[in-house]
């Protein structure tokens, strides 16, 4: 299964910044440690768990909704096909069936094919 890998990458994104912003309020509000503890090198288990949580909901979500994107993406594309063979297909018979010939000519009216 496909996906668009920029959705995917936003909620990356997103998560990566729920991270920081976390780890900023921990060390602006409560004051319980650096910044750089806090997000890196000493996080606390509890703070760990949630935004490991939040990190991986965020993910799931941007794989689920670029999955429905491209299926709806490929949808489209399909439809196209088939409405540009049918196209086509009509065209193909209305010349075919003209008593008259036709001639197809570029824009400095060289005849083609």
């Amino acid at each position: 299964m496909r996906f668009n890998s920029k959705i995917f990458s936003v909620s990356l994104s997103l998560g990566i910044a729920f991270w920081i912003i976390d780890a900023g309020m921990e060390t602006l509000v409560f004051g319980e440690g650096s910044f750089l503890d806090l997000a890196l090198l000493d996080v606390p288990t509890q703070e760990l768990v949630h935004r490991v949580i939040v990190l991986a909901l965020l993910l799931a979500f941007g794989f689920i909704i670029s999955s429905v994107h491209f299926r709806r993406e490929e949808m489209a594309r399909e439809a196209s096909r088939k409405a540009l063979a049918e196209s086509e297909e009509r065209f193909r018979e209305l010349a075919e069936l003209l008593p008259e010939p036709v001639f197809e000519t570029d824009l400095t009216f060289t005849v083609k094919g």
